[in-house]
């Protein structure tokens, strides 16, 4: 019966519950996080067969790209930055820097864009549009509910810091 009022509940952007304000920390697991690129990968075909995330202090991380291409290695190291603020003008854009690129490795950040639907790439960065990512999933847009989303990264874990904010009903 919760999981239906919840349903309900989200469908409508929280209608019934104007004023609600959730802040909260998610700590998300490296495992978690890969896990949802094995699965991403699964579903698609192409060079790209692995990716594995080694996530660092200070918004550092490492991916392990493993390839299926005769003129690259079978696997690459990528290190990369991720910029801490996501929510920005109501958008929910996650920011990766990559390490300048030497040789081949530019060919292959195209390939990771191409990874899931939202990702694009710019040079040597990848933006990843989460709200786009969570409507697919659930359905429901939730970007202008979020007034806060910010991304740091400590050995193994990818902190998520949030504030949701439902609008007062108008009067």
């Amino acid at each position: 019966m919760l999981q239906k009022i919840l349903e309900r509940e989200l469908a409508s952007g929280f209608a019934s519950l104007p004023g609600t304000q959730i802040s909260g920390k998610l700590p998300v697991p490296g495992a978690l996080i890969n896990q949802a690129l094995k699965e991403a990968l699964s579903k698609k075909s192409g060079p790209v067969k692995g990716v594995m995330v080694a996530l660092l202090e200070d918004n550092k991380a490492i991916a392990v790209v493993a390839l299926d291409q005769f003129l690259l290695p079978k696997t690459l190291e990528l290190p990369f930055t991720i910029e801490p603020t996501v929510a920005r003008n109501g958008k929910l854009i996650a920011t990766i820097q990559l390490e300048p690129p030497g040789g081949l490795v530019g060919i292959l950040i195209p390939l990771l864009a191409g990874l899931m639907p939202g990702v694009t790439a710019s040079g040597t960065t990848l933006s990843i549009d989460l709200g786009a990512q969570l409507k697919e999933k659930s359905g429901h847009d939730f970007a202008h509910l979020i007034d806060r989303l910010e991304l740091s990264t400590r050995r193994g874990f990818l902190d998520i810091v949030f504030s949701l904010r439902v609008p007062e009903e108008a009067l």
